[in-house]
């Protein structure tokens, strides 16, 4: 295994990191910060079903364009 997969945290983690700094560094409000959380974790979702589990860092503009056309589509994701 490569050094920098084994250096990899969880999209989550990544995604918390986020939501902290909107919050704290940002001064962005709790509600604003709960709306940016559930899109964020909807498209780690996608990512998980849809993307074969692709990681966040790796991301492509693909990946956000079919995931926007999940949304515009209104497939839901359990």
């Amino acid at each position: 295994m490569c050094r920098s997969q084994l250096s990899l945290k969880t999209p989550e983690h990544y995604v918390d990191s986020f939501l902290d700094y909107l919050l704290i560094e940002r001064r962005y409000s709790f509600h604003t910060r709960e709306n940016y959380r559930q899109a964020l974790f909807q498209f780690l979702t996608f990512l998980k079903k849809e993307r074969e589990g692709k990681h966040i860092l790796h991301v492509e503009n693909d990946d956000l364009r079919a995931f926007l056309a999940h949304l515009k589509a209104g497939i839901q994701l359990q």
